[in-house]
C-alpha cells in the first residue's frame, strides 16, 4: 500500500470498530451467511477489517479469508464473534492494498529452509521502501522492484534462495557440465563407458589419462577408514557437492544434490565422477571434504557429432562397448557436453562373436532338474537324479565338428583383418571396400552353417 492507502486503511479500522452493525450486543448478526467469494467484516484482535471469502471447510466451522485492505490470508471461526454481514457503507472504499510479486523471485519453493525464509521475511519488514513497478495484471497483480536506501531487495531475496530454486532439466545439465573435466576440440583420449539414462541421446565416458589417473587416487580418501570424523548433513542442501554413499557396492563418492525429500529423509544424488544417480537416506552424505572439492569431475557428458541415436540403438552401442576400451575424438564444445566421434577396436567385436560361436551347447542342471534347448527335464528316480547332477551332456559331435570349423574360418577372417592394415597403401575406400568383402564372406559362411544345421535337425 501507498502512504495515503495506509492512512485511509487506518481510518476505515476507527470507523468499523464504531459501527452499530459491529457491536457485540447488534440483534441482526444472525443474518449472515457466508458464501464464498462474498465480502464479509472479520474480527481479529478485537478489530474489524474488510475481507473476502475465499474457502469454507467442509463442516462449515471455519473460513479462510483475505483482508482487503491490509493483505494477509487468515482462518476464522463462523459465529457472530468473528465473522458478520459488512455494512453497506464500507462496500464503496477501493482496497487499501495491492497483490505483488517480487520480479524474479519464485512465488514458492517447498526447499527453502525455516531459517532461510525468516531471513526473507525480515528484509520485508522495513516501515517503507521504494517502489518500481514492471509489469500489472487484474489477477496477478504487479510485478515489482523494491530498494531501501540504495540496496535492492529483488536481489538479497534471490541471493539467499538461490542455493534452493529448481532447475530445468537443460538448466541442470548446463549447470553439471561446467564442473566436469575441460577438453578441447581435436583432443583424443582412450576412455571407457560409465552410463547413459535413455532421457536422451548422451551418455557419460570415463576418459583414462595421467591426470584422470592422479584424481582418482585422490578419491580413496573419501573412504570410512581414511576419515575417523565425518561431518554428516542433517538435510543436504541441493546444487551443492557432498559424499554419499553408493548402494551397490557401499563405498562412498563424490556427489550432485539433485533434489531432497524431507519426510523420507532421503536426497536424489549425482554421482558426479560416473554419471548415474540414486537416492540416498540422508544419514549416507556428509560433507565433501576440501582436498577433492575442487577437482574436476571425471564423468564426461558426450553424444555423437552428427549423429542421434534412438534409446535402442544406444542399448545396443552399449552391449557392444561395456567393459571395453574406445577411443574418442572431441569434434564439438556445446554449452552442455562434447560432440564426440567414437572409434572402436573390431577385433573386441570378432573376439565376443568368436566366444559365442565357440561355447559348446549343454545342459544347465540346478537342484534336482535338468534344462535342456529350453524344455525342463524331471529326472524320475534318484540314481538319474544323481548323474544329471554331477555329469554334463556329451556335446553332439557333429555340432562341434560345424563350430570348430567356424571357429578357424574366424581366425582367417581376423588375421586378415589384422594384417590389412598393414598390407593396403591405397585409399581409405579401398581400405573399407576390402573390409566389407571380408565381413560379406563371413556372413555367408555362418548363414550358410545356420541353413546345414537347420536340415540337419529336420
Amino acid at each position: 500500500m501507498l502512504k495515503e492507502d495506509f492512512t485511509r486503511a487506518c481510518h476505515l479500522l476507527r470507523q468499523m470498530s464504531a459501527h452499530p452493525e459491529l457491536q457485540p450486543d447488534d440483534k441482526s448478526i444472525h443474518l449472515f451467511k457466508p458464501e464464498i467469494n462474498h465480502i464479509c467484516a472479520c474480527c481479529h484482535e478485537g478489530r474489524w477489517f474488510r475481507c473476502r471469502i475465499l474457502q469454507i471447510s467442509s463442516d462449515i466451522s471455519t473460513a479462510t479469508v483475505n483482508y482487503l485492505d491490509w493483505g494477509m490470508v487468515i482462518p476464522v471461526q463462523i459465529e457472530p464473534t468473528y465473522i458478520r454481514r459488512l455494512p453497506n457503507e464500507f462496500y464503496f472504499e477501493p482496497a487499501c492494498s495491492m497483490l505483488c510479486h517480487l520480479d524474479g523471485v519464485p512465488t514458492s519453493n517447498d526447499l527453502i529452509p525455516s531459517c532461510v525464509i525468516a531471513q526473507c521475511i525480515h528484509l520485508l519488514s522495513e516501515n517503507e521502501y521504494e517502489v518500481i513497478v514492471n509489469d500489472y495484471d487484474n489477477v496477478t497483480g504487479g510485478k515489482i522492484i523494491l530498494s531501501i536506501d540504495g540496496q535492492i531487495i529483488n536481489n538479497q531475496i534471490e541471493q539467499l534462495i538461490s542455493p534452493y530454486k529448481l532447475m530445468s532439466f537443460e538448466e541442470e545439465l548446463i549447470g553439471q557440465f561446467q564442473y566436469e573435466l575441460k577438453l578441447s576440440v581435436g583432443d583424443e583420449f582412450k576412455a571407457l563407458l560409465s552410463s547413459f539414462d535413455g532421457k536422451d541421446d548422451s551418455f557419460y565416458v570415463l576418459v583414462i589419462n595421467e591426470n584422470t589417473a592422479a584424481i582418482d587416487r585422490a578419491m580413496s580418501e573419501l573412504q570410512e577408514d581414511h576419515i575417523p570424523n565425518r561431518e554428516y548433513l542433517q538435510v543436504p542442501q541441493i546444487k551443492t557437492l557432498v559424499v554419499a554413499r553408493y548402494v551397490d557396492d557401499k563405498k562412498y563418492y563424490r556427489a550432485w544434490v539433485k533434489s531432497v525429500d524431507i519426510q523420507q529423509e532421503q536426497a536424489l544424488i549425482f554421482f558426479v565422477d560416473f554419471g548415474n544417480e540414486s537416492y540416498v537416506s540422508f544419514s549416507d552424505i556428509y560433507v565433501c571434504p576440501e582436498s577433492v572439492r575442487t577437482l574436476p569431475w571425471l564423468g564426461i557428458r558426450v553424444r555423437l557429432t552428427n549423429e542421434t541415436m534412438a534409446a535402442q540403438e544406444l542399448t545396443t552401442f552399449w552391449k557392444l562397448t561395456e567393459a571395453h576400451y574406445i577411443w574418442i575424438h572431441i569434434n564439438d564444445v556445446f554449452k552442455d557436453a562434447y560432440g564426440v566421434q567414437v572409434k572402436l577396436d573390431y577385433t573386441v567385436y570378432l573376439q565376443q562373436e568368436r566366444l559365442k560361436m565357440a561355447t559348446p551347447k549343454r545342459s544347465i542342471h540346478k537342484a534336482t532338474q535338468t534344462i535342456a534347448d529350453e524344455k525342463v527335464i524331471f529326472p524320475r528316480n534318484s540314481s538319474e537324479r544323481n548323474s544329471s547332477l554331477l555329469t554334463p551332456t556329451k556335446p553332439d559331435q557333429s555340432i562341434m565338428g560345424n563350430e570348430n570349423f567356424l571357429r578357424n574360418i574366424f581366425e582367417m577372417v581376423n588375421s586378415e583383418l589384422r594384417s590389412l592394415r598393414h598390407r593396403i597403401n591405397g585409399t581409405d575406400e579401398a581400405s573399407q571396400d576390402r573390409h566389407n568383402q571380408l565381413m560379406q564372406l563371413l556372413l555367408s559362411i555362418v548363414n550358410a552353417n545356420n541353413s546345414n544345421n537347420q536340415k540337419k535337425t529336420c
